[in-house]
């Protein structure tokens, strides 16, 4: 699941998954859904998702495809794009930067997953992928990636830089983050391992505006984690289990009725949709993905 910034409040685009190959967008102030460009294939185990500001949603379709595609609301050309360098598989993940001044907005950043310690960038404008130094292990199912202004500042005020937080996966603790700028993989002081392994539905996302990065411990768990100055702490615990297919994201958009709110899919046979509010420290359920029973899965 990503948040384009489209709408009075913002959308919802999610991959519906399970071996179906529609992309569906979630007007949050309407309450009404679309059905935007398919995925090129249907979309197993690996399909990820994430959305450039102002720009078009990038896509894998996973299970060991390596497809890869555009598509979105105001995306002008969807379609495929150049495949991945390899096949990708259970834990892939994808970031774009986030719409502020200084990002990289031409780059997503990609795990491949499976099991392999992978990591690419593809860059928008010239539909090409490059190499990355490899994670620092391998990353399993769960394993999820945002891009965020500095991972863990250890104290406020820290100069901001732009980096990729990511949580490794396949029911480890396992938390790192790549500098953007010097190509290098962080880790130790400020940048903790999570408090319990994350497994699948492991998720990530940040709000910019409190510098905080949030995460969804998924494998069946409902914990919910919020990480500042080099710490993860607890909060309040998702209205249910989290499993594979899960995903959460920030609105780093908005207006000041409705900012500093996350968005989550609960993931596994459910369709469900929560908001977390970080004032009330809350979740409310919002709605469910409006699956089709169509045969063909489209």
């Amino acid at each position: 699941m990503t948040s384009p910034n489209i709408g009075a409040m913002g959308t919802l685009d999610l991959l519906e998954g399970g071996g179906a190959s529609r992309v569906w967008s979630f007007d949050i102030k309407a309450g009404a859904w679309a059905l935007l460009e398919n995925a090129p294939e249907p979309v197993r185990s690996g399909g990820a998702i994430s959305n450039v500001f102002n720009g078009c949603d990038f896509g894998f379709v996973g299970e060991g495809s390596s497809n890869f595609f555009s598509t979105g609301t105001i995306c002008d050309l969807p379609g495929a794009l150049a495949g991945a360098p390899a096949p990708v598989g259970p834990g892939a993940a994808l970031a774009t930067a986030p719409g502020l001044v200084g990002a990289p907005a031409d780059s997503v950043f990609a795990l491949r997953g499976g099991g392999t310690a992978d990591f690419w960038s593809y860059s928008i404008s010239r539909n090409q992928w490059s190499m990355l130094p490899a994670s620092p292990a391998p990353v399993g199912e769960g394993a999820a990636v945002v891009e965020a202004v500095d991972c863990s500042p250890a104290t406020p005020g820290t100069p901001s830089r732009f980096q990729i937080a990511t949580l490794r996966g396949g029911n480890t603790n396992g938390f790192w983050c790549f500098d953007i700028d010097s190509s290098t993989w962080l880790s130790g002081a400020g940048i903790p391992s999570t408090p319990a392994p994350v497994g699948p539905g492991g998720s990530i996302a940040q709000l910019q505006r409190i510098g905080r990065i949030y995460a969804l411990r998924g494998g069946g768990a409902s914990d919910f984690w919020v990480l500042e100055y080099g710490a993860w702490r607890a909060l309040a615990s998702t209205p249910g289990p989290v499993h594979a297919g899960a995903a959460l994201v920030g609105i780093n958009y908005g207006t000041d009725d409705h900012r500093d709110v996350l968005y989550a899919l609960q993931g596994g046979t459910s369709p469900a949709i929560w908001k977390y509010d970080v004032a009330s420290d809350t979740w409310t359920p919002i709605g469910d993905i409006p699956i089709l029973p169509n045969p063909g899965r489209r």
